[in-house]
């Protein structure tokens, strides 16, 4: 017989899914064998409330009409080994003491009150019940579908009144032979139902959608929260995965959501997207599917400058390195990025190298002569920073852009008014970018461009992040 461990081991690391289990115990007193009997056990790999920027963990829940009843566990798959034996024990134990309120179907409301006890609120306590054997429900790992999700929210939001029995729509005068419909065909619902309306005659179509419009509204009056909480749960299954591991995604959509990082937080981000670059690298439908969703290039350009301010340079122009090679259409960005952020470092030849092969490599790119310029500018060598930032001015100047030709002659300007003797050189740039911007707008573009606003000098990069900073 297989054991636990084998049992999870075959876990699909991309697809959002669920395993059955069935907890058997080899004696119980009858009152526990009738809760463990009505016991559904579920690991599952991801979790559908994720949204709620909450821990994944245990839930546990009980649906019953009057007649008979379930209790259904899930459990998170990072849990399932170590916990799930006591987690199966408090279900029976708590669902004995409980049964009456289990059988009519007012469990779930009361618990949700917090009049009765929580299933899982005897973890830990002493049992008599002992540790189950597990073996497998049905075949192996599964899609999560609706009924998982309803009954997650129940446990958090409370139930949702879903009337989710199969419809066998009203006959109409005059039959369709390619209607399903028509047929007499019952439909599950909602999926199935949604999946057959293409196929049906006009007014069958008219009962499938009125019917369902029905049905969810009556949803959402009986709990708003409950019903949104399954709506943008159900939105969530299916979104794209991209090709990636859901581990992987959960650790990016922490990373990208992150407000304040603290050091160790940046130390897991540095390593997820040097994770992110090598799933992704070379394919590029998928990487511009996730960075378009997700809208996480803003993340991939402040990621390396985050490590490099907390004074993780090495990790910083990795990451630098690896989003250049991920998204080549920004690569003299990173590329640039990374050369800086070893000048500001004092790795003064490497800075000074990187530089060079930025030149080289982009040389009709403006931005990577500025960003050569201020290697130069931070290594306190004026005159190879002059250099560069004429070269970009002259760059500029050649495209007619005069957005740009104002940025990086303002750059020239800032740079000449720190070196004695060359105050009037400083003015006439200056004046240049003065001209380049009443040319362009009337007015200092820089005072009409938002902080969180795209940079106008055409980085990609938000402007306080970049012309602005």
């Amino acid at each position: 017989m297989p054991t636990l461990p084998d049992l999870l081991a075959e876990t699909p690391v991309g697809e959002r899914s669920l395993l059955e289990l069935r907890a058997t115990w080899e004696s119980l007193p009858d009152a526990h064998a009738r809760v463990a009997s009505r016991m559904r056990v579920f690991v599952l790999n991801w979790d559908p409330l994720g949204w709620l920027g909450e821990p994944f963990a245990a839930s546990a829940t009980a649906t019953g009409d009057g007649d008979d009843y379930e209790v259904v566990l899930y459990v998170p798959l990072a849990a399932a080994a170590g916990l799930l034996d006591d987690l199966c024990r408090s279900v029976v134990d708590v669902g004995v003491s409980q049964e009456l309120l289990l059988s009519s179907g007012a469990y779930a409301q009361l618990a949700f009150a917090g009049k009765v006890p929580d299933l899982l609120s005897a973890i830990g306590t002493l049992s008599a019940t002992g540790a189950p054997r597990f073996e497998l429900a049905h075949g192996g790992w599964e899609p999560i579908g609706l009924g998982a999700i309803q009954d997650l929210v129940q446990a958090r939001f409370g139930p949702v009144d879903l009337d989710r029995s199969a419809v066998r729509l009203e006959a109409v005068a005059e039959r369709q032979p390619a209607c399903p419909a028509c047929a007499g065909r019952r439909f599950g619902f909602p999926a199935e139902l949604a999946d057959g309306l293409a196929a049906m005659c006009a007014p069958h179509a008219r009962q499938a959608n009125e019917l369902t419009s029905a049905r969810l509204e009556h949803a959402n009056a009986s709990n708003h929260d409950g019903w949104q909480a399954i709506v943008e749960a159900s939105e969530a299954l299916h979104q794209p995965t991209y090709g990636l591991p859901l581990e992987l995604l959960g650790r990016l959509e922490q990373a990208v959501d992150r407000v304040d990082p603290s050091l160790d937080d940046l130390r897991g981000d540095a390593a997820t997207a040097l994770d992110l670059a090598g799933r992704l690298r070379g394919r590029d439908a998928d990487f511009e599917s996730w960075a378009d969703d997700w809208m996480a290039r803003d993340w991939m350009f402040e990621l390396p400058w985050m490590l490099a301010r907390r004074t993780m340079t090495i990790e910083a122009v990795q990451v630098a390195d690896a989003f250049a090679k991920l998204d080549p259409g920004h690569g003299s960005v990173y590329a640039g990025d990374a050369a800086v952020m070893l000048a500001e470092a004092g790795h003064a030849d490497d800075a000074r190298a990187r530089a060079h092969a930025n030149v080289s490599a982009f040389p009709r790119d403006i931005w990577t002569h500025v960003h050569a310029g201020d290697v130069h500018r931070s290594l306190d060598d004026p005159e190879q920073a002059e250099q560069a930032f004429r070269r970009a001015v002259a760059l500029v100047q050649s495209h007619g852009d005069q957005q740009d030709t104002a940025i990086v002659t303002r750059r020239l300007a800032d740079l000449l008014a720190t070196v004695a003797g060359r105050e009037s050189d400083a003015a006439e740039a200056a004046a240049i970018a003065e001209r380049a911007l009443a040319a362009e707008r009337g007015q200092r573009v820089v005072a009409k461009t938002g902080r969180n606003d795209p940079c106008p000098c055409g980085s990609s990069r938000k402007f306080k992040k970049c012309c602005g900073a």
